[in-house]
């Protein structure tokens, strides 16, 4: 993970502290990602971006994150990543285990951001009413 240093896409530091901080999951050029950061920099709340294509992500993350909200909600479907595969593909994510194994392999398949704090998925997406009420000093 990377320290996120504000209005500096680009710019990342080393590794955060662990000090129970923010962390976005996310992809540093996805609009989403970008709309949630903004809202965060502006309101002076520091995060650390965790990039899923330079970083990854593991099966126990996702498990984790399944098990406290259900795998159907990181599981973006209205990507374009899911519209390019084929019918078989998709009729075949039906479970749990099924779409942690397809958003391992298409990190690009989970949706974004997922805000998370202490080990808790606090927000999934951009949600800025939900950013105010949890997280504004």
């Amino acid at each position: 993970m990377t320290e996120r240093v504000p209005n500096k896409l680009d710019q990342h530091i080393s590794p955060p502290s662990g000090d129970g901080g923010i962390i976005f999951y996310g992809l540093p050029y996805c609009d989403a990602t970008k709309l949630a950061m903004e809202w965060f920099d502006e309101h002076h709340l520091p995060f650390t971006l965790h990039d899923y294509k330079t970083q990854g992500i593991d099966a126990a993350t996702l498990t984790n994150w399944c098990n406290q909200k259900g795998w159907e909600v990181f599981l973006n479907k209205r990507s374009t990543t899911w519209r390019s595969f084929d019918a078989a593909t998709q009729t075949g994510v039906t479970n749990e285990e099924a779409a942690i194994n397809l958003m391992l392999q298409n990190t690009s398949l989970i949706k974004r951001p997922v805000i998370v704090k202490d080990g808790v998925v606090m927000v999934v997406g951009v949600d800025k009413a939900k950013y105010a009420e949890l997280f504004r000093k």
